[in-house]
């Protein structure tokens, strides 16, 4: 059975407000399906992918002027969404697929180009398909070892096909590494971020800081308003250091004041570099990448891979470009990109 993540309570997103958010105008409403076909929907959806990858390397801006790498977690955000990419083209074209297995799968292209043993590669390459598969296993920056992801590695090496991840295991890798699934605009994203936390964390409160920091992303991109972060001022598990609810808590509380990504990740420092890439990504997803340091993008060796990727993931939800169930694909080189078999 899935995990069956537990929602905070709606009432803390029309209760009462931290005195800094008392005097802002309630968000309009927007039907979203209209809201992701705007300018502002893809602007924000970029500024969260580039807010995460720079939040992720934090630790190296004050190097003037240097390339910036980030670890393993920024690597990981960029197959979760690739993966969810693949779920979409599936899902289009075959009417049927389960999105955490797909992410799973890219998790496992992720691992082979990281060198990391484990019964997945049998799994796949006997699939009697030409494996791994798609563009992002090609950027060779994916497949440097930097920093460490236990949880996940753990997991890859464990089973050939998704699994649980044991209950002990709450790091913030399971809120920062799902981040992505808000841009992909599953039917529930919320319960998604959950099932996929859930693959390789087991504490019940990582997973559902996971599904609350979608859900709370997903409201951001729509239409940028930071009163979406109220949620996360409030959850169980916040008092725990290096957890997935500590990053949420801290990384949503900093995000709602900041006014750069520059002072997002500065006040969040001290929390933890899981609650200053989650304070980053979550500016980025209300200001937009309009709203980030020009010069830090340009810095980051895979940032031109983020932005592809949330590009393509607001692609993929709008037009369907390999094919969908009542109209031909559009872009024949979209296949091979996101095969979705």
């Amino acid at each position: 059975m899935p995990y069956q993540y537990t929602p905070v309570d709606d009432d803390l997103f029309n209760g009462v407000l931290p005195a800094e958010f008392q005097d802002r105008p309630e968000p309009e409403t927007t039907p979203e399906e209209d809201m992701r076909d705007t300018e502002g929907f893809e602007d924000r959806a970029r500024g969260l992918m580039l807010g995460l990858l720079l939040g992720d390397a934090y630790d190296e801006w004050t190097s003037s002027g240097a390339t910036v790498h980030g670890t393993c977690l920024g690597q990981l955000a960029c197959f979760t969404l690739e993966g969810a990419i693949r779920a979409s083209v599936r899902f289009a074209n075959k009417g049927i697929c389960s999105p955490p297995t797909v992410i799973w799968h890219a998790w496992c292209r992720w691992g082979h180009i990281q060198g990391i043993d484990g019964e997945y590669r049998e799994k796949w390459a006997a699939s009697g398909r030409e494996w791994p598969d798609g563009w992002l296993h090609q950027v060779r920056a994916l497949s440097v070892r930097r920093g460490r992801a236990p949880a996940t590695v753990a997991a890859l090496q464990a089973a050939p096909q998704a699994a649980h991840g044991p209950a002990s295991s709450g790091g913030h890798h399971a809120v920062t590494r799902g981040l992505p699934i808000a841009v992909i605009g599953a039917n529930d994203p919320a319960q998604l971020a959950a099932e996929v936390a859930h693959l390789t964390h087991g504490q019940p409160e990582a997973i559902d800081a996971a599904s609350l920091a979608v859900r709370i992303a997903s409201a951001l991109l729509l239409d940028g308003d930071v009163k979406h972060l109220v949620p996360a001022l409030n959850i169980p598990g916040s008092d725990l250091p290096n957890t997935g609810a500590h990053a949420l808590h801290h990384g949503a509380r900093v995000a709602s004041t900041a006014e750069s990504l520059e002072a997002a990740a500065e006040a969040a420092a001290e929390f933890g570099s899981g609650a200053v890439t989650t304070a980053c990504a979550l500016f980025g997803a209300a200001n937009g990448i309009s709203g980030l340091d020009e010069t830090l993008i340009h810095r980051h060796e895979v940032a031109w891979v983020a932005d592809r990727l949330a590009r393509d993931a607001i692609e993929e939800q709008r037009h369907h470009p390999s094919r969908s169930e009542y109209t031909a694909g559009s872009d024949p080189t979209w296949w091979p990109r996101y095969p979705g078999w």
